[in-house]
């Protein structure tokens, strides 16, 4: 049985890694705390993270969908959010920036009214509609650089309790120092979770 859970785990993470893809009261993300010494037992995250990555698959093949609901963004993109018995437990973000210059695919997972998990990718277009300087990533490497292809970057991130426990990065590296992350970046995400489980609530 362990090694059945094993591999649908390890199937998952790479079918994960292919892919181009509610708490109840307000969270207070001004005093969201990145801590490095919560986690810093490799066993213990370990299997927080394999706790969140079979919920992961429980949501993704175990679920049948109750209800999708898809609300449309004027000018920016949508929000789909999909239902288990009205209980909402994923949701895709769709929204283009700056003109075309980012666009941006974020999947969000949800259980017990919390995020557990988000995917986002970024689609950074080297020569958007209308071209800005301070939004155009360029490669890590140049000469890799070819202007008529967007850049794509991914990023995954697993929460416990509304804390980061494991960050992978655009390079599919495991951000081993969980305080060097931008916090920024970690309020934004736990804040568009936060603003999607609300939306969900007036969709009944």
């Amino acid at each position: 049985m362990k090694t059945l859970i094993f591999i649908s785990i390890i199937s998952f993470l790479c079918d994960f890694d292919n892919r181009v893809s509610n708490p109840t009261n307000v969270v207070n993300f001004q005093n969201t705390i990145i801590n490095d010494s919560l986690f810093n037992d490799s066993i213990n995250e370990q299997k927080i993270v394999s706790d969140i990555i079979e919920k992961m698959i429980t949501i993704d093949y175990k679920y049948s969908s109750t209800k999708t609901v898809i609300i449309e963004e004027p000018g920016r993109g949508y929000i789909e959010m999909t239902f288990m018995n009205n209980v909402l437990c994923k949701a895709t973000t769709k929204f283009s920036y700056s003109s075309g210059a980012i666009n941006s695919i974020s999947d969000f997972y949800f259980w017990e009214d919390k995020v557990i998990y988000i995917f986002q990718q970024n689609e950074y277009n080297t020569n958007p509609k209308y071209y800005s300087p301070q939004v155009i990533i360029k490669p890590d490497k140049m000469n890799d650089f070819d202007e008529s292809k967007p850049i794509i970057k991914e990023n995954k991130y697993f929460f416990y309790d509304y804390e980061l426990v494991r960050y992978i990065d655009y390079k599919n590296q495991k951000v081993e120092t969980l305080s060097t992350v931008d916090k920024i970046i970690i309020k934004d995400l736990l804040r568009d979770a936060n603003m999607i489980i609300e939306k969900s609530k007036k969709t009944d």
